[in-house]
């Protein structure tokens, strides 16, 4: 049986950067902290406070002094805002209703397009209602609740951001390897931990081609084990191609995902499926 790991392991696990978490009750009503750390300081807190067993709240704090992170996020690139708005999508589709505002002026959470180009407030405070579907008999699971709608806030914020990894290189989040400028690219794109948890948030963890999980097959050393593919090739982008990982990723096993490349341009995931005879 698989240990379930804690708040501060799943996020460190899907985004690969050292958390702090807190939580606590306060009027009998749970709430959670999680802050990314950089250089023993926390650069933003993201505050969830659930209410009267109904309802979430997700607030974005940034520190005391964080007109530079504020001035930061809103310097992000195109491919940046896009998976921002990825991320708010999916939270949308989900239930969350997002309240998103740039110097204190509403601004649409699923389109960057009148985004301004300087940034000295920000607010983004999310409400879950319900939190759960379960009957009044039943325990509401509010660190499982807080886990997953956390996990998905700090993936949009952390979406607008340059965040050092664990380890402390910038290969263990961009996944450079050798090889050509292609193979380059695509690994930057399927290993990046913001993209990659947004995609499997979409698809889960089963091989979209065979449909193998490895969680069924090898118990808790399985679990949440996947490759994630690059559906368009590289090769074919043009310069102003911008990756969205609720359409261009998609999670493949090992075996799939060599098979998909085994010619240049790779085999589309259909190709694959009708040569082992999946459609």
């Amino acid at each position: 049986m698989q240990e379930q790991l804690s708040f501060k392991e799943r996020l460190e696990h899907i985004y690969d950067v050292p958390f702090v978490t807190e939580s606590g009750i306060l009027e009998y009503d749970p709430w959670f902290t999680i802050s990314p750390q950089s250089e023993d300081q926390s650069l933003f807190t993201i505050r969830l406070t659930f209410r009267n067993a109904l309802r979430l709240i997700m607030d974005f704090e940034p520190q005391k002094y964080g007109t530079n992170l504020v001035r930061s996020m809103g310097m992000a690139g195109a491919e940046q805002k896009l998976v921002f708005c990825s991320y708010a999508r999916m939270m949308s589709e989900n239930g969350g209703k997002i309240d998103f505002a740039i110097n204190n002026l509403y601004a649409d959470p699923l389109s960057s397009d009148n985004w301004p180009d300087k940034w000295s407030k920000v607010r983004i405070h999310v409400t879950i209602i319900p939190i759960s579907d379960q009957d009044n008999s039943q325990e509401i699971p509010y660190t499982d609740i807080a886990n997953e709608w956390g996990c998905l806030m700090m993936g949009m914020v952390l979406s607008l951001l340059d965040i050092v990894p664990l380890d402390g290189s910038e290969d263990a989040i961009a996944g450079y390897e050798e090889g050509n400028k292609t193979e380059v690219m695509a690994n930057r794109y399927e290993r990046n931990p913001i993209n990659r948890f947004l995609s499997l948030k979409k698809y889960g963890y089963q091989c979209q081609v065979c449909g193998f999980d490895f969680a069924l097959t090898y118990g808790d050393i399985g679990q949440e084990f996947i490759h994630v593919h690059h559906i368009v090739p590289v090769s074919q982008m043009g310069d102003h191609y911008i990756v969205d990982p609720l359409t261009d990723l998609v999670p493949v096993c090992p075996n799939c995902h060599a098979m998909l490349h085994k010619k240049d341009p790779p085999f589309s995931i259909a190709d694959l499926k009708s040569r082992i005879g999946k459609i």
